[in-house]
């Protein structure tokens, strides 16, 4: 089993709620990130999630490897629409609906099958 999702399977084995912080790349310049993270860490998450419900900006692999680069915290994208998956990051976190847009189910999710094998990133759902 991949370390990331151990990691995260430990968390809630040991009766514990895993603390995440969500971070959205369209709202954190990339030269505030080292300070985000350093709060983030002092305030004891799990892990960062990175993500929004857009994606304006054309940085994404940049953000993901910045974020990686001030934290040892896994960092996992949690992608509002199919242009926020990067290679960079250790895992990403889809969330399972029973009811759901059919965008997520045609698109989103079709990706996974063809690029996560490439990418090798971990795939984590609810």
């Amino acid at each position: 089993m991949n370390r990331i999702y151990t990691r995260l399977l430990s968390i809630v084995e040991n009766g514990k709620a895993g603390f995440f912080y969500l971070i959205d790349p369209d709202k954190l310049s990339l030269q505030n990130i080292s300070q985000v993270v350093q709060g983030i860490q002092k305030g004891g998450c799990d892990a960062i999630l990175v993500g929004g419900s857009f994606l304006f900006t054309n940085h994404f692999d940049d953000f993901i490897r910045l974020v990686k680069n001030e934290t040892d915290l896994p960092v996992i994208i949690f992608p509002g629409n199919s242009r926020q998956i990067s290679a960079a990051a250790d895992a990403i976190l889809f969330l399972n609906f029973i009811l759901v847009i059919h965008y997520f189910i045609s698109s989103l999710h079709s990706l996974k099958y063809i690029n996560f094998k490439v990418l090798s990133v971990t795939e984590v759902q609810t």
